[in-house]
């Protein structure tokens, strides 16, 4: 039996749908994203949102984000980026959420899949850290499911993206994760966000990847921030026994070009 998991990402929602960020109605924006993926995988069997949920941690955005998910609320997971609060987070979707030593983290188990989601948010900073703690953590769930393919979520990146400013405000503790992850080859599958653009590398045995904000993009392999102009997306893996495959789906066209100035 085959399963399909959804990763949307970077969604940098506002409390009303007339706020703009760079020029862009971000809750338009979700919505019509929320709505391609209704119709494009209305059956998948997970979502996971991998940070950057609001731009403003506010609790009335968090809950405007509950209202648009409606169904998928109950088969989503969520970790924070840098612009998310846990707080507030933890007040909305307190259902849906697992802390771990005041971490926000996930797993479930699909079949034979393993999906793990770990807490890459320093408070205060645009950069990363997971942190030795939840390193730990992460290595105990990785070896007590050794017999699993996993699939890691994770907002920061742990690799270089050839994008210098990105890769300034990165994981700080990446070579820490990348260890992890090299040590257990069962880890197949590395999901990030934060980048806002589509990028794929490796460690070790686990192929990495990158997924499109459902917000705005930012041009790759850029030395200072520039947009691109490419429609707003998210991720579709999906799992067939040991096999997995995986692909970015965007909208047909961008309503919204970001600018410089709101």
């Amino acid at each position: 039996m085959s399963r399909r998991i959804v990763q949307l990402t970077d969604l940098h929602l506002l409390p009303r749908a007339e706020d703009r960020l760079r020029g862009v109605p971000t809750v338009r924006v979700v919505s019509d994203v929320i709505e391609h993926l209704q119709r494009q995988v209305p059956d998948a069997d997970a979502l996971v949102i991998s940070g950057d949920l609001a731009q403003d941690e506010a609790h009335l955005t968090y809950r405007r984000l509950a209202k648009m998910l409606g169904s998928w609320t109950s088969r989503m997971h969520i970790i924070p980026g840098n612009h998310d609060n846990r707080l507030e987070l933890g007040a909305v979707f307190a259902s849906r959420i697992t802390l771990e030593d005041e971490r926000i983290v996930f797993t479930e188990q699909l079949d034979a899949w393993r999906l793990i989601g770990i807490d890459s948010q320093e408070p205060g900073k645009v950069a990363g850290r997971v942190g030795a703690k939840q390193l730990r953590w992460l290595d105990g769930q990785l070896r007590d499911h050794a017999t699993s393919p996993t699939i890691v979520f994770v907002h920061h990146p742990p690799i270089s993206v050839e994008t210098s400013w990105f890769d300034e405000i990165g994981l700080r503790d990446a070579k820490d994760l990348r260890r992890v992850i090299e040590r257990h080859t069962h880890v197949k599958l590395l999901c990030c966000g934060h980048v806002h653009f589509e990028f794929e590398g490796r460690i070790g045995s686990a192929r990495v990847v990158t997924t499109p904000a459902a917000s705005f993009q930012f041009a790759s392999r850029t030395p200072s921030q520039q947009y691109d102009l490419l429609p707003p997306g998210y991720r579709v893996i999906e799992l067939d026994g040991a096999e997995f495959r995986t692909k970015v789906v965007r909208l047909a066209k961008l309503d919204y070009p970001p600018k410089l100035k709101d």
